[in-house]
C-alpha cells in the first residue's frame, strides 16, 4: 500500500535545504570530514630550500581543501582540490610536471562539470576580468586534483551518502 503524503513529501525534500535547517543533517555531513582531519597532515618536501613556514601554509590550505572536499564528497558523491602550481589558466588543461605545488583551493562543486571516470579533462567556470562579472570554462587536467569520489559503475553517476529514504526519515 502506497502512502501518498511521503510520496508528495520525497518531491519536495531538498536536501540543500536540509542541510541549511537540519542540525542533525549537517552533523551527518560535517563530522566524518572533522574527524578524518581531526589528527592533522603531514606534509613534506623533498626540496631542502622549502621553510617550515612555507610547509606550514600549504599544510593548512590544504587542510582546509580538504575539509570542503570531504564535505563535497558527502553531500554530492565528489569532491575536487585542485593543487596549484605556478602554471597560468591556459596551463591547467595539461598533465602536470613534478614540480612543489604553491597552493591548494577546493572547487566548489556548483561550477564543476564532470563527464565521469573515462575523461581526463573537468570543466570549472570561474569569474574573468571583465566588466559584467561573466564566468569563462577553463579546462583542468585531472593529474593536477585531488578527488574524493563515490562513483557508481552500475548508475554511471557520483552518489552522495545518503539515500532519499534516509532524507525523508530525517524531515
Amino acid at each position: 500500500m502506497c502512502d501518498l503524503r511521503k510520496t508528495k513529501l520525497i518531491d519536495k525534500i531538498s536536501s540543500l535545504e536540509l542541510y541549511k535547517y537540519s542540525i542533525f543533517f549537517r552533523n551527518y555531513i560535517e563530522n566524518v570530514a572533522e574527524d578524518c582531519l581531526k589528527n592533522g597532515l603531514v606534509l613534506e618536501s623533498t626540496d631542502h630550500n622549502v621553510s617550515e613556514v612555507e610547509l606550514t601554509r600549504l599544510k593548512v590550505q590544504l587542510k582546509n581543501a580538504l575539509l570542503n572536499c570531504i564535505i563535497s564528497y558527502r553531500f554530492h558523491g565528489i569532491g575536487y582540490v585542485l593543487v596549484k602550481t605556478k602554471d597560468t589558466l591556459i596551463d591547467l588543461e595539461q598533465p602536470v610536471n613534478i614540480e612543489l605545488p604553491i597552493g591548494f583551493e577546493y572547487l566548489d562543486y556548483e561550477y564543476v562539470r564532470d563527464l565521469g571516470v573515462d575523461f581526463d579533462h573537468i570543466t570549472y567556470k570561474v569569474k574573468s576580468n571583465n566588466k559584467n562579472n561573466s564566468l569563462d570554462a577553463v579546462k583542468i587536467h585531472k593529474s593536477r586534483l585531488i578527488i574524493y569520489e563515490n562513483f557508481d559503475y552500475i548508475l554511471k553517476r557520483y552518489v552522495p551518502c545518503y539515500t532519499e529514504s534516509f532524507l525523508l526519515d530525517i524531515y
